[in-house]
């Protein structure tokens, strides 16, 4: 017999309930086994204090008052008129979606408030180099050149050296 079937078996055997032929098995594998016997001590120890403790005696009234609170709540429970059940039912169901909703909006509008104070940083960081102003600058003159050759009274290269002529 192993190990872990006699400590298994132990609670078995304190209680008397083993067969003839499980108990001998059992005997016979304590006799051999130093760690499993050592086991059956101190299982044999503890039952020994265990049954030294007293039980608590309850007040005569505790049953009473277990059970009138008992009664108490439910009554409570029961004297709820059917349009508050309804509310109450209808607020914890609707709780976790609406938390998670505000939640959602909250996040979104930090992002969208994040993303702009990076873009006002970009336009002044733009701002500050010769280079960038000079590329803004011609974006420009692209745009007022499509706008007057859209009408068709100039042609590119005039509208093109007009503009820049009238910007030095």
């Amino acid at each position: 017999m192993r190990c872990k079937k006699v400590k298994f078996l132990i609670s078995g055997y304190l209680d008397g309930i083993l067969e003839e032929k499980q108990k001998q098995e059992f005997l016979n594998h304590i006799e051999k086994c130093e760690n499993c016997k050592r086991e059956l001590e101190s299982t044999k120890e503890l039952l020994g204090m265990i049954s030294t403790i007293k039980p608590v005696e309850k007040a005569p009234s505790f049953y009473q008052e277990i059970m009138s609170g008992f009664y108490l709540k439910r009554a409570k429970v029961q004297n709820r008129t059917g349009i508050v059940e309804k509310f109450i039912s209808t607020v914890s169901a609707f709780k976790k979606p609406v938390i998670i909703g505000i939640f959602s909006i909250i996040i979104l509008i930090s992002a969208v408030i994040y993303s702009n104070f990076f873009r006002k940083q970009e336009k002044l960081m733009a701002n500050g180099n010769g280079d960038e102003i000079e590329f803004l600058l011609e974006e420009h003159a692209l745009f007022a050149e499509q706008k007057l050759f859209s009408r068709g009274a100039y042609s590119t290269a005039l509208v093109s050296a007009n503009f820049f002529k009238n910007q030095r």
